[in-house]
């Protein structure tokens, strides 16, 4: 993803991925908002890419920068430039963890409106709650912001998924079927629907994991720090 980060344009999009499952986000669409929820795998940044410019929703992420306070600093630039390329390439400004999370909240209550979230995060002095989820047969930690806000927006979820298709050199995407977090007891039970649904995707070509997703979240991470959305539910 790296590489072709400064290749990516309408036309790219168009050209190198394919898609399926893509009426599943229109349909979710129709009465509601969407929380497309991501892992960060394959090329995911084109996933927005196909939401704006090929199926032609607005469409922006949470993107995070805490974590460039332990990064080496070829790696913060890199990201730096990445947040300006994407915002130049969904054509919508970027919300990040550390802003007032009102803002996506109002943001996200437009129609229609896709906001993607990646469901694997884990911040630098951020020690969210994290609950157990079962994915690809192992118990790994996840937090539940994001299956938080789809709630608190009355926004459904489409997981979707991308992966390198290296035999036909292309970006392969399906979007899944719409969870609607009203159907669930809690924010972590709608975490592990997530997940089941994204597992397929995900392991069918686990090398194209930008982190070992089942080694970086096999441990619990103690809760000690607020949460950077703690005040969503005030």
């Amino acid at each position: 993803m790296k590489a072709e980060l400064s290749l990516y344009s309408p036309a790219y999009v168009k050209g190198r991925v394919r898609y399926q499952g893509h009426e599943k986000l229109i349909g979710a669409l129709t009465n509601d908002n969407v929380v497309l929820a991501l892992l960060h795998h394959g090329s995911w940044i084109l996933i927005g890419g196909v939401v704006r410019h090929v199926l032609g929703y607005p469409y922006t992420v949470i993107a995070s920068r805490r974590n460039f306070a332990v990064m080496p600093e070829d790696e913060v630039r890199f990201w730096v430039k990445a947040h300006r390329l994407v915002e130049k390439f969904y054509t919508e400004s970027l919300f990040y963890s550390d802003e007032p999370p009102k803002r996506i909240l109002h943001w996200l209550k437009q129609r229609p409106a896709v906001l993607g979230v990646a469901f694997d995060v884990r911040e630098y002095k951020q020690s969210h709650r994290e609950y157990p989820i079962t994915f690809a047969g192992q118990q790994i930690w996840m937090q539940v912001n994001p299956a938080r806000i789809a709630r608190l927006s009355d926004a459904l979820i489409v997981p979707a998924s991308i992966r390198y298709a290296v035999e036909d050199q292309v970006h392969r995407l399906e979007f899944y079927d719409a969870i609607d977090p009203k159907n669930f007891a809690s924010d972590a039970a709608v975490t592990q629907a997530v997940f089941t649904a994204l597992e397929s995707g995900y392991m069918a070509d686990y090398q194209q994991g930008f982190n070992d997703l089942l080694e970086r979240f096999r441990v619990q991470r103690s809760p000690s720090a607020r949460a950077c959305f703690r005040e969503i539910d005030g």
